[in-house]
C-alpha cells in the first residue's frame, strides 16, 4: 500500500479577511492622500484668484493716477490758452476802443449812427475772434 500523506486543508477564509482588510485600509489611505491633495489644490487656487485681485486693483490704481495726471495736464493747458485768448482779446478791444475815442474826437460831423456801426464792428470782430480760435483749438 502506498503511503500517501495528508495535506492539512486550509481555510481561506482568514486570507480572505486579510486581504480584504489591507484593501480597506489602502483605500483609507489612497482617500486620505486624495483629500489632502484637492485641499493644497485649493490653497494654491484661493492664494493664485487673490494674487490676481490684488494685481488687478493695483493695476487699476495705476491706471486711475495716470488718468488723474492726464486730465491735469489737460485742464492746465486748456486754462492757459483760455487766459491767452482773454488776453488777446482784451488787447484787440482795448485798441479798438482807443482807436474809435481818438477818432470820434477828431472828427465832429461823426453822428451816433456811425457810432453804433463801429461798436458793432468792434463786436463783429471780437466775436470773430473768439470763433476763430475756438475752431482752431478744436482741430487739435
Amino acid at each position: 500500500m502506498v503511503e500517501t500523506q495528508m495535506v492539512p486543508i486550509i481555510d481561506p477564509t482568514k486570507n480572505v479577511l486579510d486581504l480584504v482588510e489591507f484593501e480597506r485600509k489602502h483605500r483609507d489611505e489612497l482617500r486620505t492622500t486624495d483629500l489632502s491633495h484637492m485641499r493644497d489644490l485649493l490653497a494654491a487656487e484661493t492664494r493664485r484668484v487673490n494674487e490676481k485681485a490684488e494685481l488687478e486693483r493695483l493695476f487699476n490704481l495705476e491706471m486711475a493716477k495716470v488718468l488723474r495726471a492726464n486730465q491735469d495736464a489737460a485742464s492746465t493747458l486748456l486754462a492757459t490758452q483760455l487766459k491767452e485768448v482773454k488776453n488777446d482779446l482784451s488787447d484787440r478791444t482795448a485798441k479798438l476802443e482807443q482807436f474809435r475815442w481818438e477818432t470820434g474826437g477828431k472828427s465832429q460831423g461823426v453822428g451816433l449812427s456811425a457810432g453804433v456801426i463801429v461798436q458793432t464792428m468792434i463786436s463783429l470782430a471780437a466775436a470773430a475772434s473768439v470763433i476763430g480760435f475756438i475752431i482752431a483749438t478744436r482741430g487739435h
